[in-house]
């Protein structure tokens, strides 16, 4: 890939480019993601209903556009020359993508299980989170985590989706502190333990 020509941001944008029915429709899917994207945000001397009212927007938007990521999936899978930019947000958008900053990806239909490990590590216990593609365990990737896929560091490159947005919760928590987290043995049967039965009831837990 020499250069990247422009952001495909309306309909309008696509009127010199020759795309397949797929592509039109991926598109359409891409216009409402857009749409739905852009945060809101709380401002000084706003209520608390206003702030509450600002938290379930942003909510319900997240809701909708992992829906619509789950059904622009199988399309997206079968693009060639595919790329990820994080957008931060989408502040880090200009007309033109900088070269430098477009990755080249892939994106799987395989469908990730988030699964935990907790290991006694003599005076303290420490929680892991991993995913697994078809019973092999992965390392998440070190570099950030999209919103809704996550991404292995044996391939960094290549993307999947995860199926829950109850996933998504975990991996942006866990990923903040590496992806384990230290408890010590005297905290973790009063304060922690409750946690990791929680987590057992919905996730695979090992014990090492």
């Amino acid at each position: 890939m020499k250069s990247f020509e422009r952001f495909v941001f309306e309909a309008d944008d696509t009127g010199d480019l020759i795309l397949s029915p797929q592509q039109l429709e991926l598109n359409k899917l891409c216009f409402e993601m857009k749409r739905l994207a852009s945060l809101q945000f709380r401002k000084s001397g706003d209520s608390p209903e206003r702030d509450a009212e600002i938290k379930q927007a942003n909510a319900v938007n997240k809701t909708e556009i992992f829906r619509l990521w789950h059904k622009a999936l199988p399309m997206l899978v079968a693009q060639y020359f595919t790329h990820y930019l994080f957008t931060y947000g989408l502040r880090n958008v200009e007309r033109k993508p900088m070269k430098k900053l477009m990755q080249l990806a892939a994106f799987s239909m395989e469908v990730p299980r988030l699964s935990f490990l907790l290991a006694d590590k003599g005076d303290y216990y420490e929680l892991f989170l991993r995913f697994k593609i078809k019973n092999r365990i992965l390392q998440f990737g070190v570099h950030t985590q999209a919103l809704f896929l996550i991404n292995a560091r044996q391939k960094p490159n290549l993307w999947y989706l995860l199926e829950a947005e109850q996933d998504t919760e975990l991996v942006d928590f866990f990923g903040r502190v590496g992806f384990k987290i230290q408890v010590p043995k005297d905290y973790y049967e009063t304060h922690f333990e409750r946690y990791v039965m929680e987590l057992e009831q919905h996730y695979e837990m090992e014990y090492k």
